[in-house]
C-alpha cells in the first residue's frame, strides 16, 4: 500500500496512547478512539450517538451494559485530552478529535474494523517498531499494556499468535542467572505478515481456516 493511499484509508494514533504507561489507553479507550477517528470530517469532528455506537462496537452481549461502557469510555477520552464533547444533548454527541501528538502511528481502517480492542492494541503497541525486525516483550510489559494479569496477558498474546495478527520467538536462555538458574531472553514479536495483506472483506473464521491449512495471499 503507498503512502498516500494508506494515510487516506488510516487514522492516526499517538505512540505514548499504546505504550502501557501511566498516561496510555486502555484496549476499549482506544477502541472507541479509533471508530470515532474512522469518522471525522476534515475539521475532525464526528456526529455519533450512543445508539450507533452500541451497534458498532459490542464490547459485551447486553444493550444496557455496552451502553454504559461506551458512556464511561467516552468521558474517560474527554478526561484524558483525547476527543473534545462540542455539543451534547440527549440523543446525539458531536465530537472534536483533538490532535495527535508529532509522533504517531497509522492504523489502517480495516484493522480497526477486523480486530477487537485487545488485539488493537496489541496491533497498535508492535506497529510502533515496524523498523525492527521484530521486537522483545516481556509478558509483565504486555500486562500493562494490556491492563490485565500476566495470566490473562498470556493467554490474550497466543490468541493473536493463534489467530495469524503477530508471531513470537522464543529467545535462549541467557548467561544470567538467578537462584543459580540461568535467565531465559525476551520473547521477541512482530506483526504476522500475511496478516497485513488481508483485506476487511475477508471474514476472520475464513482467514483463521487459511492460515490453519497454510494459504496464504
Amino acid at each position: 500500500m503507498s503512502e498516500s493511499v494508506l494515510k487516506e484509508k488510516s487514522i492516526k494514533v499517538s505512540n505514548g496512547d499504546v505504550d502501557g504507561g501511566k498516561y496510555s489507553l486502555s484496549s476499549r479507550e482506544l477502541y472507541v478512539f479509533s471508530w470515532l477517528s474512522m469518522y471525522k470530517n476534515l475539521e475532525h469532528e464526528v456526529v455519533t450517538s450512543l445508539d450507533v455506537l452500541n451497534k458498532k462496537i459490542p464490547f459485551v452481549k447486553t444493550k444496557g451494559s455496552n451502553k454504559n461502557i461506551l458512556e464511561r469510555t467516552i468521558k474517560s477520552l474527554v478526561d484524558k485530552g483525547c476527543i473534545e464533547i462540542l455539543d451534547e444533548d440527549s440523543e446525539v454527541y458531536e465530537i472534536l478529535i483533538l490532535n495527535i501528538d508529532k509522533n504517531f502511528i497509522f492504523i489502517e481502517f480495516s484493522k480497526v474494523r477486523e480486530l477487537s480492542a485487545d488485539e488493537l492494541m496489541i496491533y497498535a503497541f508492535l506497529r510502533r517498531y515496524d523498523k525492527y525486525d521484530a521486537y522483545d516483550v516481556s509478558y509483565t510489559k504486555w500486562s500493562q499494556i494490556l491492563r490485565c494479569s500476566k495470566k490473562t496477558a498470556v493467554k490474550q498474546i497466543e490468541e493473536a499468535i493463534l489467530d495469524g495478527i503477530i508471531d513470537k520467538k522464543v529467545n535462549n536462555y541467557t548467561n544470567s542467572k538467578m537462584n543459580n538458574q540461568k535467565l531465559q531472553g525476551k520473547n521477541t514479536y512482530s506483526i504476522n505478515k500475511n496478516f497485513e495483506t488481508y483485506s476487511e472483506r475477508t471474514p476472520r473464521d475464513v482467514r483463521k481456516i487459511e492460515l490453519a491449512e497454510g494459504v496464504s495471499n
